[in-house]
């Protein structure tokens, strides 16, 4: 997701750090809808316990987004490689969205 909507954002005439902040966002607002239905399928967040998951998750991801933007940014500086500088800092977003989703959210 984050390296689609990177590269639309690229297309539509954003930079590269703004691309790589609309793909973050979007990226995490998916990433938590997917782990809530399939991911963490046997403790889905329902109710009231949706909203604070959700605020969690995104607080907790946008930390994480500041390691995958800077990543991005310094890997597409040093190398100009606008693909291969967004994967890599989607992964590093990965990581952290798993680590958060498991240890805050579905706990």
């Amino acid at each position: 997701m984050n390296l689609l909507v990177s590269e639309l954002s690229r297309f539509a005439g954003a930079d590269f750090q703004i691309s790589q902040v609309v793909g973050t966002a979007c990226a995490i607002l998916v990433n938590f809808q997917l782990n809530n239905r399939i991911t963490y399928l046997d403790r889905p967040l329902r109710g009231k316990r949706w909203l604070p998951g959700l605020c969690i998750f995104v607080i907790g991801a946008t930390i994480g987004a500041f390691g995958n933007i800077g990543v991005a940014q310094l890997l597409y500086d040093t190398h100009g490689h606008w693909s291969r500088a967004s994967a890599a800092g989607a992964v590093i977003g990965v990581v952290w969205n798993y680590a958060i989703a498991s240890t805050l959210v579905w706990r």
